[in-house]
């Protein structure tokens, strides 16, 4: 069980590492939004100069990431509940079950979502419509997937768990 307290350690620290990130970010990113100078930043591949940007341009392409990364967040605090809960012993909880349902449908939202501002992405700084398929599509869908895939494992071994125990 070493292995699960070392996965608990690592994913406390991703989550307190990403709160410091959402809390810088939330206090650069409207500077940077109405001081006009020149940032470059990195996104899916493009170098964006948000000070080139209109402000709609730039407050467009702002609430589309962040709402992807809303829902990114949302599902690295699941995960550490799950964990959480796992690391106490409740391995096949009605809580465990709907927690790794969430982190799936999070984690498909997340994918479809990153292609989706993708796509805006190259139309409002390139105006052309292209799309291409990458790495962070495919990673979190799998992931999304595989986390729907354990959801339904856990719940058939939490009904022959309670099936085992009525059995005299």
């Amino acid at each position: 069980m070493k292995t699960i307290t070392v996965l608990k350690t690592l994913i406390n620290i991703y989550y307190y590492l990403m709160i410091v990130a959402l809390v810088a970010g939330f206090i650069t990113i409207p500077l940077l939004l109405f001081t006009n100078q020149p940032y470059t930043m990195s996104l899916f591949g493009n170098q964006i100069d948000i000070g080139e940007l209109s402000i709609g341009k730039s407050i467009t392409v702002i609430t589309l990431l962040g709402l992807v990364l809303y829902f990114y967040f949302r599902a690295i605090q699941v995960m550490r509940n799950t964990v959480k809960e796992l690391v106490d012993g409740h391995y096949f909880s009605e809580s465990v079950i709907t927690n790794f349902k969430k982190m799936g449908t999070l984690f498909l939202i997340c994918g479809i979502g990153f292609f989706v501002v993708n796509i805006i992405l190259k139309l409002l700084l390139e105006n052309r419509l292209s799309f291409g398929l990458d790495f962070s599509l495919f990673l979190f869908v799998i992931t999304g997937l595989f986390f729907l895939f354990l959801s339904e494992v856990f719940k058939v071994a939490k009904d022959a768990t309670e099936e085992n125990n009525l059995t005299i």
